[in-house]
């Protein structure tokens, strides 16, 4: 190999191979003009400052792979390409199979650095992008047999007002505290962190495997920290400012592309809010996000293409224990994507103006398939409220009934209150047609959405539907366990019957009951699936 060749990528490779493997020492190795087999960069007790002749003897590139299992360890030695090798002496309790594993993982990841070295002329040392994407998929690929997916983190980590800081101070300063900057973000990282640049003053970061929300946290504070020191540039003190978005494996995305996704929105919200601050990745962001990426066009054609589908939740009776009702829940798979969110899909249809055609959807499957049910459970299903303001809602409803033959006492429209319900009057007279025709109406996500006691007051319903939140805190906070009780007792002087989502623990079972809320539904007592009857 010709030493012209620039060092900097192999530098790159040497910086994830140190990031995957516990390596005592570790360098990779090529020949010179004269052929000999010399050490371009090593790191370990016996790393030096220039070339240095190589010292296993036995490598050649006949061979891609090889380990050899010694008394102090392994010794690992892999072919990146025709003329490089990188060798390392790990401990030895290490897994076989992961390192072969790891091996290949390595011969792919420089064989990427490798054929974008030209497009990556800022800082070749480190990944790019690219190679991030395939980072995350090689750890999604490794758990993916594991029953509980392993988290971790990955961050986006920008550098605000780049252009002005040109401007003010030049190019030579914004790229001295880039690099000062991935200096920084390098001396923080834990062990099997992987950091990429994705050019300008944009930055990536996967976090070791295992780490949770908590710990997660934790590491960007620490990177924040770490950035918040201002940068001497000469005899000039510069206060740069980062911001980060973020998103965590597999909560906010299952995919590679779903969680780079995720990440972009999070830093579009951060963006939004003046930057120099973190922000996680939530469903709000990710739809404003992909509802200009192609989501709503996917979902104007989920309908034709027989892409939604219907889960059902049972609803239980608490006093008797049986199942009184099923809650139909939309599901969409969208080509090449899988599950999107409902809540995520369903901002996008009613941005988008699709929400109608969808609902209409979903209140036609649910009534059809009912009718077939041996037993005739109540079928409620969700009906986004925009409908309200114009008009349409109960004419659509009772058009539907008469068209599958479902009785109408057997349905329950549910209106969230996360929605707003338009002109009071005209939401009264909607709900109000539909109690007529014996349709029962439900205000769900309850308390945690407009003015819930004005329209408790106001608004002919049959039934509330705590929010999942309540759930979430109740038994561990007293004034959410004194707001449960309370308004649980008001509704039934009202005449409307209470339905608590989210039930997962006996505890939270035992104090609804002692309080009579008449419903329940939850994973405790029983899971959405596609064919409950």
């Amino acid at each position: 190999m010709s030493l012209s060749k620039q060092l900097q990528p192999q530098t790159a490779i040497l910086e994830i191979a140190r990031r995957l493997l516990s390596a005592s020492s570790i360098r990779v190795s090529g020949h010179d003009g004269s052929n000999t087999l010399v050490d371009i960069t090593q790191e370990g007790p016996d790393a030096g400052t220039g070339l240095s002749p190589a010292s296993d003897a036995n490598r050649d590139n006949e061979h891609p792979f090889s380990l050899t299992r010694t008394d102090n360890g392994y010794e690992f030695d892999l072919a990146l390409d025709d003329e490089l090798r990188l060798s390392a002496t790990l401990p030895p309790n290490q897994n076989e199979r992961e390192l072969r594993e790891l091996a290949h993982y390595l011969a792919v990841c420089a064989r990427t650095i490798f054929r974008n070295q030209p497009q990556q002329t800022r800082r070749p040392d480190l990944p790019d992008r690219g190679l991030c994407a395939a980072h995350i998929e090689h750890m999604i690929e490794s758990g993916a047999a594991e029953i509980r997916k392993t988290s971790f983190a990955v961050m986006k980590i920008d550098l605000d007002h780049l252009s002005t800081l040109n401007l003010q101070h030049g190019w030579e300063t914004s790229n001295f505290i880039i690099d000062e900057a991935i200096g920084r973000i390098q001396d923080v990282l834990p062990r099997q962190a992987f950091l990429s640049y994705a050019g300008g003053g944009n930055f990536l970061v996967v976090s070791p495997p295992g780490l949770s929300l908590v710990t997660s946290r934790t590491l960007i504070a620490t990177i924040r920290q770490a950035l918040a020191v201002s940068i001497k540039v000469d005899d000039t003190e510069i206060q740069a400012s980062f911001s980060i978005g973020w998103a965590l494996y597999p909560d906010d995305g299952a995919s590679t592309a779903a969680l780079l996704q995720a990440v972009d929105a999070a830093m579009a919200e951060v963006r939004q809010h003046g930057g120099a601050h973190e922000r996680r990745a939530s469903l709000t962001s990710i739809a404003a996000l992909v509802g200009t990426s192609g989501l709503e066009r996917d979902l104007m054609q989920a309908i034709d293409r027989n892409e939604l589908s219907l889960n059902w939740m049972p609803i239980i009776a608490s006093g008797t224990q049986t199942v009184v009702a099923l809650e139909a829940l939309l599901r969409w798979e969208r080509p090449g994507s899988g599950q999107v969110p409902p809540d995520m899909f369903i901002q996008c249809a009613e941005n988008g103006g699709l929400i109608e055609k969808i609902d209409q959807w979903s209140l036609e499957t649910a009534c059809r398939t009912a009718v077939e049910w041996s037993h005739p459970l109540r079928v409620c299903v969700n009906i986004s409220p925009t409908w309200l303001a114009k008009r349409h809602l109960s004419g659509m409803v009772e058009a539907i009934l008469q068209q599958t033959g479902l009785a109408p006492e057997r349905l329950q429209i549910e209106l969230s209150e996360k929605r707003p319900f338009g002109p009071r009057d005209i939401a009264y007279q909607e709900l109000s047609r539909l109690r007529a025709l014996g349709v029962h109406v439900a205000l769900d996500d309850f308390g945690a959405g407009y003015s819930s006691l004005e329209r408790l007051a106001n608004f002919p319903v049959d039934q509330i539907k705590f929010d999942r939140s309540f759930m979430q805190r109740l038994n561990d906070d007293r004034r959410v366990n004194e707001v449960m009780g309370q308004t649980i007792q008001m509704a039934r002087r009202l005449g409307i019957s209470c339905c608590a989502k989210g039930v997962e623990t006996e505890r939270q079972m035992a104090f609804l009951d002692s309080y009579g809320c008449e419903e329940v539904q939850g994973y405790l007592l029983g899971v959405p699936t596609e064919d409950y009857l």
